[in-house]
C-alpha cells in the first residue's frame, strides 16, 4: 500500500488500510507527528530551523495570520484567521511575505537524499484563497537556499524517522527562507520530479521505504510542470475514448466529482 495526499490528517483510516497490508510509506505514527502542528514547529524550533510564527489559538490581532487545518493538503484550508472560537483542528500561522518553494527528498529513516527543487502555483477560488494550482520545478533558488532547505531535510529526516517520497514547505523572500509545513508522502512532486531522474521515482519511493536510497539521481529533463484541473459545477466523468498523454489522474467514467 503506498498513500498519497488526501490521508494526512486521517491516520487512524490509514492505520485500517494498512492492516493486513505492506506500507510503503510513512506510518500512521510518523503521520501523526508530521500533521500535529505543536510537535512539529517545537521539533523546528528545537533543529533550529525558521518557521513563521505559529499559535494553537485565536491570535489576539488577527491581521497578518493565517488559519489552517491540521493534516489538510492542497491549500484549499487555508484562509486568513477569523474571529470566534478556534475550530477543532485548526491551528493559526502568521503570514510570510515571499514565494512559496519546495524541496522533495527521499528518505530512509536516517538519511535523506534531495530529489529536487520547485514552485508552488496558486488557483484562487472564493473562500480558498491559498488553493494549490500546480507545481513547476526547478525552482528559482539561490545556492544558499538550496544549502539551506538541504541541511533542513537531513536534520529532520532522522528526528522523525521519514521514509520515501516527502516533501518541505517554505516561503523564500531573497535569502530569507521560512519553513511552513511537511508533506510526509508523494504528492504532486511526483507528478513533476518522475522522469527527471535516472529510473523511476516511484520505485525509487518505494526502495527508500525498504531503507535503499539511490546511489545517485541523474537528472535527465531539465524542467517539467503540473496543474490541476478543477471542477466548476458538479459533474460526473464522461467517457473519454483516449486521453492525450500529458493529462494524469484521468477520472473513471461515471465518478462523481464535486464541484
Amino acid at each position: 500500500l503506498v498513500h498519497g495526499s488526501g490521508l494526512d490528517g486521517r491516520v487512524d483510516l490509514l492505520a485500517q488500510l494498512a492492516d493486513g497490508r505492506r506500507l510503503r510509506g510513512n506510518s500512521p505514527a510518523v503521520m501523526a507527528r508530521c500533521n500535529d502542528p505543536a510537535e512539529f514547529f517545537t521539533l523546528l524550533d528545537r533543529l533550529g530551523i525558521p518557521h513563521p510564527e505559529v499559535s494553537m489559538r485565536v491570535p489576539a490581532g488577527l491581521a497578518g495570520w493565517l488559519e489552517k487545518r491540521a493534516g489538510g493538503s492542497g491549500g484549499g484550508h487555508v484562509r486568513p484567521a477569523r474571529e470566534g472560537s478556534a475550530p477543532e483542528g485548526v491551528y493559526y500561522q502568521r503570514m510570510a511575505r515571499g514565494r512559496p518553494v519546495s524541496v522533495s527528498f527521499l528518505g530512509d529513516g536516517e538519511r535523506a537524499m534531495v530529489v529536487g527543487f520547485a514552485e508552488q502555483m496558486t488557483a484562487p477560488a472564493p473562500g480558498a484563497p491559498y488553493r494549490l494550482g500546480g507545481l513547476a520545478q526547478p525552482g528559482k533558488l539561490d545556492p544558499r537556499a538550496r544549502q539551506n532547505l538541504s541541511a533542513w531535510v537531513a536534520a529532520v529526516v532522522p528526528a522523525l524517522g521519514l521514509v520515501g517520497l516527502n516533501s518541505l514547505d517554505a516561503m523564500a523572500d531573497g535569502d530569507d527562507l521560512k519553513v511552513l509545513e511537511i508533506n510526509p508522502r508523494p504528492g504532486a512532486n511526483l507528478d513533476v520530479f518522475d522522469g527527471a531522474a535516472s529510473g523511476h521515482l516511484f520505485a525509487h519511493h518505494v526502495a527508500a521505504c525498504c531503507g535503499r536510497l539511490p546511489e545517485l539521481l541523474t537528472r535527465n529533463a531539465p524542467a517539467r510542470a503540473m496543474a490541476i484541473l478543477y471542477a466548476d459545477v458538479a459533474l460526473t466523468a464522461p467517457h473519454v475514448d483516449a486521453w492525450p498523454d500529458w493529462i494524469a489522474d484521468r477520472p473513471v467514467t461515471g465518478t462523481f466529482i464535486s464541484r
